[in-house]
C-alpha cells in the first residue's frame, strides 16, 4: 500500500551496539573521533589504562576522565622525588667558658667567678669589635653534683645559671653592645644529668658544681620585617614652556659665589705641598698588629680612661707590646710591666688574649 511493504522489516546492522573509541593524540593537538562496532571492544580496557598512564606522566588532562592528573612525586630519595639543594651554612665561631667549684648547695658567685665573667665579657666585646659584621649568641647552663634530690638539684642549677647570667650582663653593659651585636642571654639548668667528672650517686664533686657558658659568633642579626606600604603617587608638576627669545646681550651666570681669579693657582700650590709631604713622609701599610691594637684599644677605652693619667699611655703601650709578642704569656708580661693592676689588668689581658685568637691561621 502506497509503496510500503508492511511485512518487510528494516535492515539491522551487524551489531546493535555502537561504541566510541577514545581519542588518539595527534601532532598539533588534533584528534580523530571514530565510531567502531563491537568487534573493536576487545582492546578498550587496555586503551583507557594506557591513556590514563600517559596523562599522568605528561601531566595533561586524561582522555578518559577529563580531569587534570597530578604528577607523582615518588618516595623520598627515589628518582621521581624532587631533591632539594642543600643550603650551605655560614661558618660560626664558637667557644665556651666554665666557672666551677660553687659552694655545696649554694648559687652565689665567688670573687674568682666575678673576675672570670668580667674577662669573658671583655673577650666577647673584643671579638665583636674585630669582627664588625658578627653577632654573639650566649647561652648559660647550670650544673650540680649528684648529692641531694634530683629535683632540688635542677632548681639549684637554674639558680647558678641565673646568677652567672646577671653578672655577665652587668659586665657587658659597660661596652654598650646593642641587640644587633649580642642576643638576649638564655639561661637553663641541666641539674646533675651532665657531670664534668663521672661519679656515683650522692658524691659531692666540686668540679660538677659549675656553670658552662657557650658563645657563638655568627652573621648579623636579621633585620626586623617591615610591613610593606604602598608608595604615594608621584605628583608631576607642569613645567612652563621655555622662552628661547633671549636678548642679544644675555650672558648666563652660574649660581653661587664666583671663584676668585687665582683659585686654580692656589689649588695647584696646595697640591704641590701635599705631594711634597707624601714624598718626605712615606706612608706604611697597616699591619695586622696595628689593626688588632686599634680594636683592643677601642674596646678597652672606657676601662683605660678610669686609670690614672700616668698609666693610660703605659696601658696602651702594654697592649701593643703584648700583641707584638704574639703569645698569651707575652701579653700578661707586657701588661704587668706597664704597672696596671687589679681588675683593669685582668680586663686588658683578656682583651689581648682574644685579639691573639683572631689572628689568621690560629684556632679560635
Amino acid at each position: 500500500m502506497n509503496g510500503f511493504d508492511l511485512d518487510r522489516k528494516p535492515p539491522q546492522p551487524a551489531s546493535s551496539t555502537l561504541t566510541r573509541q577514545p581519542d588518539k593524540p595527534r601532532a598539533g593537538g588534533e584528534r580523530d573521533n571514530k565510531m567502531q562496532t563491537g568487534s573493536d571492544q576487545e582492546g578498550r580496557g587496555a586503551d583507557f589504562s594506557t591513556l590514563r598512564m600517559r596523562a599522568q606522566n605528561e601531566n595533561k588532562p586524561s582522555a578518559a576522565t577529563g580531569q587534570q592528573a597530578i604528577q607523582a612525586t615518588g618516595a623520598p630519595g627515589s628518582a621521581a622525588a624532587p631533591v632539594a639543594a642543600a643550603k650551605p651554612k655560614a661558618a660560626a665561631d664558637t667557644w665556651s667558658e666554665t666557672i666551677d667549684r660553687f659552694g655545696h648547695n649554694r648559687s652565689d658567685l665567688t670573687a674568682k667567678h666575678g673576675k672570670s665573667l668580667d674577662a669573658l665579657a671583655t673577650t666577647i666585646a673584643t671579638r665583636l669589635t674585630l669582627a664588625p659584621h658578627s653577632r654573639a649568641i650566649v647561652s648559660v647552663s647550670g650544673h650540680t653534683d649528684t648529692s641531694g634530690d634530683e629535683t632540688r638539684n635542677e632548681v639549684l642549677g637554674q639558680k647558678r645559671a641565673d646568677a652567672a647570667k646577671a653578672a655577665l650582663e652587668l659586665s657587658l653593659r659597660k661596652f654598650k653592645l646593642g641587640a644587633d651585636r649580642i642576643a638576649p642571654i638564655v639561661a637553663g639548668s641541666l641539674g646533675e644529668t651532665n657531670p664534668a667528672v663521672a661519679s656515683g650517686d650522692g658524691v659531692k664533686e666540686a668540679a660538677n658544681r659549675r656553670v658552662e657558658i657557650t658563645i657563638t659568633l655568627e652573621g648579623p642579626a636579621p633585620a626586623a620585617s617591615a610591613t610593606p606600604t604602598q608608595a604615594p603617587p608621584v605628583q608631576t608638576q607642569k613645567k612652563n614652556p621655555v622662552d628661547l627669545n633671549l636678548p642679544p646681550d644675555y650672558a648666563p651666570r652660574l649660581p653661587g659665589p664666583r671663584r676668585p681669579d687665582d683659585w686654580w693657582k692656589n689649588a695647584e700650590e696646595n697640591q704641590r705641598k701635599i705631594d711634597k709631604f707624601d714624598r718626605e713622609h712615606q706612608r706604611k701599610p697597616r699591619s695586622l698588629n696595628d689593626v688588632l691594637v686599634d680594636g683592643v684599644t677601642k674596646v678597652l677605652e672606657p676601662i683605660i680612661e678610669k686609670l690614672p693619667k700616668v698609666l693610660q699611655d703605659k696601658a696602651r703601650d702594654g697592649i701593643r707590646a703584648g700583641i707584638e709578642k704574639g703569645t698569651e704569656a707575652g701579653c700578661d708580661a707586657a701588661i704587668d710591666a706597664s704597672g696596671v693592676s687589679g681588675g683593669e689588668a685582668e680586663a686588658i689581658k683578656a682583651a689581648c688574649h682574644a685579639a691573639l685568637k683572631t689572628k689568621p691561621g690560629e684556632k679560635p
